[in-house]
């Protein structure tokens, strides 16, 4: 197993109730609140995305793109749905940064035993200058 040097929040949609909860003075359906965990990652701006892509769009806007990657361990919960907040400040400089995860995380193998050893993800911060 990895060591995971870098304290991450992974928030995570809330678990969804069968029958819905459902508003009384509405009628909508009440989204559940979010999980937020606390965990260890290994986080890098080393993106798995589009540069040139990212440079284009950050060309014409007012918002920062940063790409990133996370490493977590098989147990964390992770999905297309988290968002990730770098506590130490590892990627950017800035502690307490937010992220999205960007895809669906994939589980990653080792070569000899074909077990999982982490889950990978990318990420995108978006933040607004203005």
């Amino acid at each position: 197993m990895p060591q995971f040097p870098h304290r991450v929040n992974i928030t995570t949609p809330g678990p969804q109730t069968v029958p819905p909860t459902v508003d009384p003075e509405t009628g909508n359906e009440l989204t559940p609140p979010p999980v937020t965990r606390p965990g260890m990652a290994w986080l890098a701006q080393r993106p798995t995305g589009v540069l040139a892509a990212a440079a284009e769009l950050n060309a014409g806007q007012t918002t920062t793109i940063s790409l990133a990657t996370i490493l977590v361990a098989t147990g964390t919960i992770l999905t297309e749905d988290s968002s990730v907040e770098d506590v130490d400040g590892v990627v950017g400089g800035e502690p307490g940064a937010k992220y999205v995860v960007e895809g669906k995380p994939a589980d990653r193998y080792s070569g000899v035993r074909r077990q999982i050893v982490f889950r990978a993800a990318a990420l995108r911060l978006v933040s607004d200058l203005q």
